[in-house]
């Protein structure tokens, strides 16, 4: 069989079967997850770290375990390369948090607040919650969500960009609680500026991933991102933490505002990302696929995962 052949019964392949596989590894780390929170429950009540930083790391697992059973290790694996390109892309989103975060500590200076005693080891705890959450974030959905849906659409550019589209509003809808009451239009604009915003921050990690084929770089600036908003309330300040997205009364038309500056913020770097992937015309099926392909063009036996999602 020739390149050009071999090319082709490729692009011919449905990938439906390993969207479900994806899916249903999903299931998997839920369940993987809910075991992770009792432990964690256990373990919090024996004095060890918080139940939110633990639980946290087990999810992480969970979606690193996840990409492994789905043959995305080529996603995992560190890369300088991949570190730089994302940071060099994206730094001023960095800057504009470190600005935020002097912001927040000069309000406290200004309001007499004092340091916590515990601030040194809160903020490890903080540090080690928060890159929990980029790898579990970035797994989850430029990982295993972005991979699924590209086995069955990303034959095409057009297709490509769609995958993008349905991660980025998916990550959007996650950031929004199912109890915000969308009849208040106080709450529900909140709510639809919130999925605007982390939309267009899922838009620009996706665009970084289709170039790097790596997850290390989105993960360390997402958790890097969230650590530095956390760091003058959660580890010097020592409050617990809250996470809600909408409020009601002045604060929540003071959550507006600052919803808009973010987006307006955010937006440049979205158009931007949007026109490099339009321009590189990207078409990509992704690495489960990729790697489901080999197997089957090498003549080597598939593992379970590689085998059922071949027979789709």
């Amino acid at each position: 069989m020739n390149t050009q052949t071999s090319i082709r019964k490729q692009k011919g392949k449905s990938g439906w079967g390993i969207l479900a596989l994806a899916f249903a590894t999903l299931v998997g780390t839920t369940i993987l997850q809910i075991i992770g929170y009792v432990i964690s429950y256990v373990c919090t009540r024996t004095e060890a770290l918080p139940f939110t930083t633990m639980s946290q790391l087990f999810t992480a697992g969970s979606m690193v375990l996840g990409m492994l059973v789905l043959g995305g290790i080529a996603w995992i694996r560190p890369s300088r390369e991949d570190i730089r390109v994302t940071f060099r892309t994206y730094w001023p989103i960095i800057a504009a948090d470190v600005a935020i975060v002097l912001f927040a500590c000069g309000e406290y200076i200004i309001e007499g607040a004092s340091v916590s005693p515990n601030w040194l080891p809160n903020l490890a705890i903080t540090l080690v919650l928060c890159l929990g959450i980029g790898i579990a974030e970035e797994f989850l959905f430029r990982g295993i969500i972005l991979n699924g849906i590209l086995a069955v659409s990303g034959k095409s550019h057009r297709g490509t960009m769609i995958a993008v589209a349905i991660t980025s509003l998916l990550f959007g809808l996650v950031h929004v609680s199912l109890s915000t009451d969308f009849a208040e239009p106080l709450l529900a604009v909140q709510a639809v500026l919130k999925i605007v915003q982390t939309a267009l921050f899922s838009i620009c990690m996706c665009s970084i991933v289709l170039r790097t084929h790596r997850l290390g770089g989105v993960s360390l600036l997402h958790g890097l991102t969230d650590f530095l908003l956390l760091v003058p309330s959660l580890a010097l300040a020592g409050e617990s933490l809250t996470v809600n997205y909408v409020h009601s009364g002045e604060d929540g038309m003071m959550s507006i505002v600052v919803y808009l500056v973010i987006i307006a913020f955010y937006l440049p770097f979205a158009i931007k990302a949007l026109r490099q992937m339009h321009r590189e015309r990207v078409a990509y099926r992704g690495v489960f696929f990729e790697r489901a392909a080999k197997r089957r063009n090498s003549g080597n036996t598939p593992t379970l995962t590689e085998g059922m999602a071949n027979a789709a």
